[in-house]
């Protein structure tokens, strides 16, 4: 079986629930304490970051544009440095997971909706497990977001493979429909159970 999977908050934690029930992403805990920098900075950015994720417009592009040359007292490339190296944890149920089903000769890739910047740090980080992974598929280099089917067509038609003969696990609902409507068998993560299925 072939097996497309998620990248944040599926294979990593990548947010996280506050105190007033708010979620927000891991990176930005220590903003203002490692940086000086507000959340506020993160709404901004969100501001046609839909050009970002699908590789018209680059990260540093989009952040000079947005915020200018510098934050605060940061320069907008330590901003980037800050936030695609922030140190990452593996979901650890779904890690055991890929490495067990890996073993029984199952093949896996990663699809991210995000730039290849932040992707391609994040493998680095873990080398240990990503080396498991035959290829990534971020959204920047399809030029079209995983909550559409053209998305999960590219990737069949890039692998040469029949949606029958693919999974793919998302935890977002959207992209799940969006991989169904390829055809193709999809499962929606919940973190709220230990992930282990059958294939």
């Amino acid at each position: 079986m072939h097996i497309i999977i998620d990248l944040d908050d599926v294979l990593i934690k990548s947010s996280y629930v506050d105190a007033m029930g708010k979620r927000c992403f891991c990176w930005t805990k220590n903003l203002k304490q490692d940086l000086g920098i507000t959340a506020d900075v993160i709404s901004l950015l969100s501001n046609n970051w839909d050009d970002v994720i699908i590789g018209k417009v680059s990260l540093c592009e989009h952040v000079e544009k947005t915020l200018g040359l510098t934050i605060g007292n940061v320069s907008s490339n330590d901003f980037i440095k800050y936030w695609t190296e922030y140190k990452v944890e593996l979901n650890e149920d779904v890690a055991t997971w890929v490495t067990d089903m890996h073993a029984k000769g199952h093949r896996f890739y990663i699809a991210t909706n995000q730039e290849n910047v932040r992707t391609q740090r994040i493998i680095e980080q873990h080398p240990q497990f990503f080396w498991l992974f035959d290829k990534v598929f971020t959204s920047a280099d399809l030029g079209v977001q995983k909550n559409d089917a053209l998305f999960y067509i590219k990737v069949l038609d890039i692998l040469n493979i029949k949606a029958t003969e693919a999974c793919c696990i998302d935890d977002s609902q959207q992209n799940i429909d969006a991989s169904v409507a390829a055809g193709i068998r999809s499962i929606r993560y919940t973190s709220e159970e230990t992930f282990n299925i059958s294939l």
